[in-house]
């Protein structure tokens, strides 16, 4: 369960957030464009995606856990 801040935080555009400019670029090309979108996908799955590399991946993982929502990643 989340609370209200988690859900916002899920929720906001991922171009408004505290990531690399480089996430960001990766995550819209992919259509993403929230964190919840991203965490329907495992983490090895987006790895793989065009743009996408392992440090990445460790940036929105090491994001989530920051912001209390370690419990989302890979989730699915």
């Amino acid at each position: 369960m989340t609370s209200p801040k988690q859900d916002q935080i899920l929720d906001f555009p991922m171009q408004q957030l505290k990531l690399s400019g480089e996430l960001k670029r990766a995550a819209n090309a992919a259509g993403i464009k929230t964190l919840r979108q991203l965490c329907q996908h495992r983490t090895d799955q987006v790895q793989s995606w065009p743009g996408f590399n392992i440090q990445l991946v460790h940036e929105y993982v090491n994001y989530l856990e920051q912001n209390g929502l370690g419990n989302h990643v890979d989730h699915w």
